[in-house]
């Protein structure tokens, strides 16, 4: 899990299948150190597995991405420059799993746009 180590959770609200939250990034995380040196880039992965943590929080279920079906990325997050982030999700809850519409922005720039699929894991 990325929540309380890479990221934060300052606020987050879910009513009626739509997810809205805001998050501070660690700056001095250490995927920081490699991802850039000198110039510290949060990596696109991060930014899937954050709005699935957030989605898992919404719906209590533990999750995995079964399909991406649109993924950009439009700007690159420095940590450096933008500590805080805001994502806003609508997803609905179907016989296939949830399907999810993500973006990840600040005040003034969007970072990310993501339609996908996620499925429940099999409980043990």
């Amino acid at each position: 899990m990325l929540i309380d180590h890479l990221f934060t959770i300052d606020s987050f609200a879910t009513a009626a299948e739509k997810i809205s939250a805001s998050v501070s990034i660690h700056a001095q995380h250490k995927i920081f150190e490699g991802h850039f040196p000198s110039q510290p880039v949060l990596p696109g992965v991060c930014q899937i597995q954050l709005v699935k943590e957030l989605l898992e929080k919404a719906t209590e279920q533990k999750l995995f991405l079964r399909e991406a079906a649109q993924c950009k990325f439009l700007q690159m997050v420095n940590p450096e420059i933008v500590n805080t982030l805001f994502v806003n999700m609508d997803y609905k809850i179907t016989d296939n799993g949830i399907v999810v519409s993500a973006v990840i922005k600040n005040e003034t720039t969007v970072f990310m746009k993501l339609n996908a699929l996620f499925e429940s894991l099999p409980t043990l």
